[in-house]
């Protein structure tokens, strides 16, 4: 950015005295209001902005790490500190100013590996956000209902049941059947369209991301390793896990095993107990 500043005869020589920092991509509420708060400060979600650096985390090298207050600004002072410490301020680029430089992101795909692999809520809600701005439905929260609905329609199945608050599922107010879930993991399953980004990101039982943690598969559910593909979920008062099982037998299934209330970790270990006894009976229990 500098170098193209200094190439410019109307600006070279002239020193860069200010930032201004534009947000504007997003719109809206920053944080959903069904979130509780904790969340940031635990490290699980920031605030969700176009201008961000590194999720707004304290430790860019953890994926749960602290967050701030304004993620906004602590990208700004990222910025003006790369430029020698120069002043910052929120606005908006003026019309037609010229383009000192730009950054593209990983593709698509690699974005939705890196969510799913390891839930990482600020990409969940950073897609999901991109997904209702090309689809034309806006870009708040209030817009993933259409936009992400949009995004599905090509698939085929019915969409109406589903109740979207935000992208990373962290709402009590989301609502999917798992009914859409199973039906959703056979096209997955058979990588329909552009669903094979999502078959190449999710967990694996024993092997990859979310699913290889020590609390999950362990003791004699580790017979199902390596055979269940899936995507785990956790709120407050829900964890979840749904996907596809290679069963012991050959036979793919879907499955979507939700546990929501009171619940505690224990839920977590009930379900790949139920996860690998599916694994085991695979086309015998298919045909019951």
């Amino acid at each position: 950015m500098r170098a193209a500043w200094d190439s410019d005869p109307a600006t070279a020589g002239t020193p860069i005295t200010r930032v201004v920092l534009d947000s504007s991509y997003f719109g809206g509420d920053a944080w959903e209001p069904s979130w509780n708060r904790k969340e940031l400060y635990d490290g699980y979600m920031p605030e969700i902005t176009a201008l961000m650096v590194d999720g707004d985390r304290d430790d860019p090298y953890s994926n749960v790490s602290a967050r701030s207050e304004n993620p906004v600004q602590r990208a700004g002072d990222a910025f003006a500190a790369k430029l020698g410490g120069v002043a910052t301020s929120v606005g908006s680029a003026p019309a037609g100013a010229p383009v000192l430089g730009h950054v593209e992101s990983q593709p698509v795909s690699t974005l939705v590996y890196q969510a799913l692999i390891v839930s990482d809520n600020t990409l969940a809600e950073a897609l999901a956000r991109v997904t209702a701005i090309q689809a034309g439905a806006g870009n708040t929260f209030g817009s993933l209902q259409q936009g992400i609905t949009a995004g599905l329609a090509a698939y085929g199945l019915d969409t109406s049941a589903l109740r979207i608050a935000d992208g990373s599922g962290l709402s009590g107010n989301n609502a999917v059947p798992p009914s859409y879930l199973t039906s959703l993991f056979l096209k997955v399953q058979n990588r329909e369209g552009s669903l094979w980004a999502v078959y190449d990101g999710l967990p694996v039982s024993g092997e990859a991301g979310s699913l290889r943690y020590s609390d999950r598969f362990a003791g004699a559910n580790s017979r199902a390793d390596g055979a269940v593909h899936a995507k785990t979920g956790w709120i407050d008062d829900g964890y979840t896990l749904s996907g596809i099982i290679d069963a012991a037998d050959g036979t793919p299934l879907t499955f979507a095993i939700y546990a929501l209330g009171d619940v505690s970790d224990d839920a977590k270990e009930a379900i790949d107990t139920l996860a690998a006894a599916i694994y085991d009976c695979g086309n015998n229990l298919s045909n019951q």
